[in-house]
């Protein structure tokens, strides 16, 4: 308990299901620094998976992945979530071509990268009960971090999902720990419109923007 932070994988978070512990709590408040499975739609979910298994990179219950997709399609649809999303994930995605599937880097085509932006952009439109606010500025000018972790809240389990060779994933420790970063969010999440844009239709625009710029790359081939 000393530990600020207790290691794990993804594969540990799903077996202890720490993971869906984390999906159906309370107060869920999510920092994207980089594109994640929470925003497939059932078709990409299930090409990816597909293409997963065929090189036996899945661990563990390929069923187990298919009910966690649909707990958390339920759950974005129904439940209150406040999610701050970098602008820059998104111009990652299109750079890099990479999605983090439960922790597995999967390269995606123009086309699902597309599809899978449409569907974000369904799900802006559709659940009214996400709010949603972009970030496109630093929080700390001139200061040098990274800014593609992300950070999973709620009042059961929080952690940080890194980016690294492993993928590995930081399951927040102590609750002094947790009620930093409880308050970090609510400073990240006030913290004014030269950093954070909190107007839902200009976030749409934004992502409208994204898709016109794969679609473009289709157009090419």
């Amino acid at each position: 308990e000393r530990l600020l932070f207790r290691r794990t994988t993804i594969e540990e978070m799903i077996k202890k299901h720490d993971y869906i512990q984390s999906i159906l709590s309370m107060n869920q408040r999510w920092i994207l620094g980089h594109v994640t499975e929470h925003f497939l739609s059932d078709e990409l979910f299930e090409e990816i998976l597909e293409a997963l298994s065929k090189k036996g990179e899945v661990k563990g219950d390929t069923d187990k992945l298919r009910g966690l997709h649909q707990l958390t399609a339920n759950i974005m649809k129904e439940s209150s979530i406040r999610l701050l999303i970098y602008q820059s994930a998104f111009y990652r995605l299109l750079i890099t071509n990479e999605l983090d599937f439960y922790s597995h880097k999967v390269t995606l085509t123009t086309e699902q990268r597309s599809r899978y932006l449409e569907h974000l952009l369904f799900v802006c439109k559709e659940y009214e009960n996400l709010d949603i606010r972009l970030i496109s500025g630093r929080f700390v000018p001139d200061f040098e971090y990274s800014d593609n972790w992300c950070v999973l809240l709620s009042n059961m389990i929080s952690y940080l999902r890194l980016e690294g060779k492993d993928n590995h994933l930081l399951i927040v420790n102590r609750p002094d720990m947790r009620k930093i970063f409880d308050k970090s969010f609510e400073a990240f999440w006030d913290y004014g419109k030269d950093t954070v844009e909190t107007d839902r239709g200009k976030i749409m625009i934004h992502i409208e923007h994204m898709i016109r710029g794969v679609r473009l790359l289709l157009d090419e081939k």
